[in-house]
């Protein structure tokens, strides 16, 4: 999927989510997207028309999940993580600056089965998962044309970044469960400020490099900072201060099930990590796939049921010497 040459739809959508106002209002783009369906089926909306043409209708939803997924990843990770698309079938690498200080951590099917491997060289290979969304809606409603089109493909767009972003901290967790003991502290979180700073300047000392800390919001949220306006002003705008002491911060994003009441990544654990390199790789491998079944040949009811793939790459750099400070109550 090479996005360097977007289609009018995709510039839509792209400046949509953008929120270029001065093109698009989120009315207009809606206005635009159920104009090009109408005519994708031939000028007017029923099932007929529908069914005779209903694959150019998945390719346009394709295309603008497409382009709307990347820049929601690349939008919502670019602190952290380096976002590329790659054709369907070819085997991803990414490349790696720092040489002397990254092992590599590469997840192929999900949290669960993270592969550790030493990196060999400067570019770090990656393998895929795919991941998938089932949709239905009633066959009365979309034979009727009352299906929010923008709002469904926004849906599906968020319900993905969210298991990606699910992923990712996951990966990110299991690849740096294993701190050596001199560069792992656990303090309470009136002890943070200052063991923080300890750690940091270890991590320094055994690199030779700068660092950035990582967490979660809550997580670097129990840091106090100097106190100074600008920490104050941090805290009041986005919960937690940017610099620490002239180390920048770094926010993971977190996710909540709240069935089993567990955090993809825990919330007190502050990771102290080598500067001046983006430590996840995410790659997308093609674009969105949409199967459906509209025959109801497989089903007892008339519902519209459509199936979303996207296969994922997620590979993890972890840092030969890092730190980190648990947060205990």
């Amino acid at each position: 999927m090479a996005l360097a040459k977007l289609t009018d739809i995709q510039k839509i959508a792209r400046d949509c989510y953008r929120g270029n106002v001065e093109k698009f209002s989120k009315n207009a783009a809606n206005d635009v997207l159920r104009a090009e369906i109408i005519e994708r089926v031939g000028g007017e909306w029923n099932y007929t028309n529908f069914q005779k043409n209903k694959w150019d209708v998945y390719a346009l939803l394709q295309e603008i999940i497409d382009v709307d997924l990347v820049n929601l990843s690349e939008e919502a990770f670019k602190q952290f993580c380096e976002v590329k698309n790659f054709e369907l079938g070819d085997a991803p690498e990414f490349v790696v600056k720092n040489n002397n200080l990254f092992k590599v951590g590469i997840i192929a099917d999900g949290i669960n089965s993270t592969r550790r491997q030493r990196k060999l060289g400067s570019r770090v290979r990656t393998e895929a998962f795919k991941l998938a969304i089932a949709t239905y809606e009633e066959l009365d409603r979309f034979i009727a044309g009352r299906i929010d089109w923008k709002d469904y493909v926004d849906t599906v767009v968020a319900s993905f970044n969210h298991e990606i972003a699910t992923q990712i901290v996951g990966a990110f967790g299991k690849a740096y469960s294993e701190i050596g003991t001199n560069l792992k502290v656990s303090t309470n979180a009136e002890g943070v400020d200052e063991e923080l700073k300890k750690i940091i300047n270890r991590v320094k000392g055994a690199t030779g490099k700068n660092v950035e800390v990582y967490g979660t919001a809550e997580a670097l949220g129990k840091i106090t900072g100097a106190g100074a306006l600008v920490d104050a002003d941090d805290k009041r705008e986005i919960g937690y201060v940017r610099i620490f002491n002239g180390t920048k911060l770094i926010e993971l994003p977190n996710t909540y099930n709240e069935t089993t009441d567990k955090w993809a990544l825990s919330n007190d654990v502050l990771y102290i990590i080598p500067a001046n390199e983006r430590v996840v790789r995410l790659g997308y491998e093609g674009g969105v796939t949409i199967l459906e079944d509209t025959t109801g040949t497989h089903r007892d009811d008339q519902q519209i049921e459509m199936t979303y793939m996207q296969k994922i790459h997620v590979a993890v750099l972890v840092a030969a010497k890092f730190g980190a400070v648990e947060i205990t109550e």
